[in-house]
């Protein structure tokens, strides 16, 4: 039976439409056509008990299987897989609802789902890094950050956002390193951010050059600019045009007695002497021994050399540092002038001039 209302075909014993609830007309329903022929048995020439044990079942049996096996549906409809013997899904109020489709994806046929490229990540998290360590990791970040990016954008892959923030951020990082490195002012402390211990005059010797010192009495500032050349300021917060500059020569250990013993035999040093001084001084050792030879080519004062001729000033003394290896110090002495110098790491200067000063 076709619906009044939407059109689409029903079985003929439907009282509401499958599609849309609205009521059918079912005014012919199948037992009362069937009443003419169960009436057969009325006929008097017939015997009344075998007429009807022959005929009354088999009519009333044709509707109930032959009617409801053989609906003819000439729409069939697109928008829905549920069969027609489906329940129908009307509103309360008596409204008209679409059937309810079941969600169904083919295999094979779901979307990719989006990764995150992990070049775009580590680029990103090296440039967080190369902030702490003043831009150090910086070039390698930009390199796997610019790779990310190319490579997230040519495979549609997630994490652009990580790429250029590890750009820029690297970027910026790089251009302060280089600014460091050209002004001379970048410096890294193996020994505090390596935990390297000081054991050997190797060690002691690489570490004296790694660092800047001030004398922690008269504040005068001795840098080393390179493994050959120093310059040394009159105050360490006065970088002006007054100060020494030249090479120098560092010797630590058995190299430091022997040059004392060897080049600087006229202050009247001996080897006896030295290690007498170690014996007695808890932190003094041989191994820590330590001569520094400046050799003065410039005396620089408002922009002009004063000095005619070079000028050598040695020092020698001892390396020391303490049980823990958190502050360390150049007890030495200026073998010219037979005054005594104390000189510290510059990081560890404000820390060494407070507890002077308690």
């Amino acid at each position: 039976m076709k619906c009044p209302l939407c059109g689409n075909e029903n079985l003929d014993s439907t009282r509401f439409c499958i599609w849309c609830a609205a009521p059918l007309d079912n005014a012919a329903p199948a037992q009362p056509e069937q009443a003419p022929v169960a009436a057969a048995p009325a006929q008097p020439a017939t015997p009344a008990p075998v007429q009807p044990a022959t005929q009354a079942p088999v009519q009333p049996a044709a509707p109930a299987s032959v009617q409801p096996a053989a609906p003819q549906s000439p729409y069939i409809p697109v928008q829905s897989a549920i069969p027609q013997g489906a329940p129908s899904y009307a509103s309360p109020a008596g409204g008209m609802n679409t059937p309810i489709q079941a969600a169904y994806v083919a295999p094979g046929t779901a979307a990719p789902r989006q990764v995150t490229n992990v070049l775009c990540i580590l680029g990103f998290i090296f440039s967080l890094v190369s902030i702490f360590c003043c831009g150090l990791t910086a070039i390698v970040s930009l390199i796997l950050s610019i790779l990310g990016l190319v490579f997230a954008n040519k495979n549609n892959q997630k994490g652009k956002g990580l790429g250029i923030a590890g750009i820029a951020i690297s970027a910026v990082m790089l251009a302060i390193f280089i600014l460091y490195l050209a002004t001379g002012r970048f410096h890294v402390n193996t020994n505090f951010n390596f935990g390297k211990k000081l054991d050997t005059p190797e060690k002691i010797e690489e570490y004296i050059k790694e660092n800047n010192w001030i004398e922690l009495e008269e504040g005068s500032y001795l840098q080393f600019k390179s493994s050959k050349n120093f310059k040394y300021y009159r105050q360490y917060d006065e970088l002006d045009d007054y100060y020494y500059s030249g090479t120098y020569e560092l010797y630590v250990g058995d190299e430091a007695m022997d040059y004392i013993e060897d080049e600087l035999s006229e202050y009247g040093v001996t080897r006896e002497e030295v290690e007498g001084i170690a014996d007695r001084e808890e932190l003094y050792e041989m191994d820590n021994l330590v001569v520094l030879v400046l050799h003065n080519e410039k005396q620089i004062i408002d922009g002009e050399n004063i000095l005619d001729k070079d000028v050598d000033t040695p020092y020698f003394g001892f390396f020391v540092t303490d049980k823990k290896g958190k502050e360390h110090a150049l007890d030495i002495v200026n073998a010219n002038q037979y005054t005594y110098c104390l000189f510290v790491p510059e990081d560890e200067y404000e820390d060494a001039k407070k507890a002077q000063k308690d």
